[in-house]
């Protein structure tokens, strides 16, 4: 299994969270998919900042039809947000269906709504984000790590390094035979060839080391 790690620029919610910019909502997982349905239901837990103030905004927000607050836990409240609208249906049927997909986390704040999708492979990540290009969703992919039995594997990458990797990934330069080209890469990207390839080698070896020392560990337990 692999975690993709990235954030989406998406008006539904953020817009209501600009009155209340020190809040953030949490996807309750498991609720996916919904999309079938006419009226598509989002339950989310806020915390943090004023309710009053963003339940106020939610009613004012016309992508939202109905607010209803569930359960209040501490300093937490469980929201089941209702819509009708299809950029966000468009949004839950590219990154839950078809893709052997399943969401992990999913955090929405003012910069954007954050997610980690977990996936069987790269191809489900790949679809995933051709189909947010097509459909004009920005997405932000800021690092994408394995899983080793149940602990999962990170390494410690530059953000131009996430980049490179990512964008390669995603448009299938590791594919055989390459789906996109070194100075495909740097011109999307903005760099050098040169750059393109000292930034995927050495995320690779730094991924490949994380890898190497966790097994070496747990050989050794």
């Amino acid at each position: 299994m692999i975690t993709a790690k990235f954030t989406l620029q998406f008006p539904f919610l953020q817009e209501s969270l600009t009155a209340v910019p020190d809040m953030e909502l949490r996807i309750e997982p498991g609720q996916f998919p919904f999309v079938g349905e006419k009226t598509i239901q989002l339950l989310v837990w806020a915390t943090g900042d004023d309710f009053d103030r963003f339940e106020a905004q939610a009613r004012e927000n016309p992508l939202i039809k109905d607010i209803t607050t569930l359960t209040t836990e501490g300093s937490s409240r469980l929201y089941r947000l209702e819509s009708e609208n299809e950029e966000l249906r468009s949004l839950f049927r590219i990154l839950f269906y078809d893709h052997d997909t399943v969401l992990k986390q999913g955090v929405i704040t003012t910069d954007g709504w954050h997610f980690w999708l977990r996936a069987l492979d790269k191809n489900a990540v790949s679809t995933v984000g051709e189909k947010l290009q097509e459909h004009g969703i920005p997405a932000d992919f800021r690092a994408i790590y394995t899983e080793h039995g149940a602990e999962e594997l990170t390494a410690d990458i530059t953000e131009g390094q996430y980049d490179a990797l990512v964008e390669a990934y995603i448009r299938g330069y590791f594919d055989i035979p390459r789906e996109v080209s070194q100075q495909e890469l740097a011109a999307e990207l903005g760099i050098s060839g040169q750059a393109v390839s000292e930034r995927i080698r050495r995320a690779v070896k730094a991924i490949l080391d994380d890898i190497f020392t966790t097994i070496h560990r747990q050989g050794k337990e």
